[in-house]
């Protein structure tokens, strides 16, 4: 009887050391899964994230209204956001002679991200601007400028970060109009007078025969100088127009040259 229970416990002994080596092995393997799929997860994640924030291409041609490519003007893409943030650049170029340009940009989040695994796609547009030597604006002359702008592209929303994106573009004012510039001396070429209070008209005749009008609101009377610009073709100054300047270029009381002045 005695050996009898002693077999029993060894029994039960064998019987519970092996069923807690099976639950052990039962825990590693959940453990050694959920590792496994962590694993996975988390490569994924890096091959999506390699993908997605690998370099990226827009690329397009610039053409004028009649088609011809718009050679060596500036193109910069940008992606768009809502007021009051600033679009944020995404890059610049200037085009080929074939019109042809290509910005390469990096793919990265764009906009404010709420999470930090979610890729946020760049809503894109372009501009594009061309090279000037000074610009004319409403009439003054703006030395300093070197760039005009000529177009903006609609917006691409939501584009998918590992597509490269294709925007052609057709100018309508290009070529440019080239503005003129010179600057007028009152009673020499230019003519001017208060109307209304502060309110003065002006007219020069510049040296190609161009007639250039303009009103002033102001303290200090009739301008005597004047530096303006416009875009030609303009209409031609009249004999009247020469007159009315020559006018105002003579001597309020003429002078007898045989008199000395008293």
């Amino acid at each position: 009887m005695e050996k009898k229970n002693l077999t029993l416990k060894l029994n039960k002994g064998n019987f519970l050391h092996y069923e807690f080596g099976r639950l052990a092995m039962f825990v590693s393997q959940i453990f050694k899964n959920r590792f496994n799929i962590l694993v996975c997860i988390l490569g994924l994640l890096l091959l999506n994230s390699t993908n997605s924030f690998a370099e990226r291409t827009v690329k397009g041609i610039i053409t004028d209204k009649n088609g011809n490519p718009a050679a060596n003007v500036r193109v910069k893409a940008f992606d768009d956001d809502a007021w009051p943030n600033p679009d944020d650049l995404m890059g610049q170029t200037m085009t080929d002679s074939a019109g042809y340009y290509e910005i390469h940009y990096e793919g990265k989040h764009w906009d404010t991200a709420a999470h930090w695994w979610t890729i946020w796609r760049p809503d894109i547009f372009i501009r594009v601007s061309a090279r000037v030597e000074g610009w004319c604006d409403g009439g003054q002359w703006e030395a300093s400028q070197n760039w005009v702008h000529l177009k903006d592209s609609g917006v691409n929303e939501n584009h998918r970060l590992r597509d490269d994106l294709t925007i052609n573009l057709t100018l309508g004012n290009y070529p440019l109009n080239v503005p003129l510039h010179q600057t007028f001396v009152r009673g020499v070429d230019m003519w001017s007078k208060v109307v209304f209070f502060f309110y003065t008209k002006c007219f020069a005749c510049a040296s190609n025969g161009d007639k250039v009008a303009w009103v002033e609101w102001g303290f200090g009377g009739a301008p005597k100088v004047r530096t303006r610009c416009w875009f030609p073709p303009k209409s031609k100054c009249t004999d009247a127009d020469y007159e009315a300047i020559e006018e105002l270029g003579r001597a309020p009381f003429p002078v007898e040259v045989d008199k000395p002045l008293q």
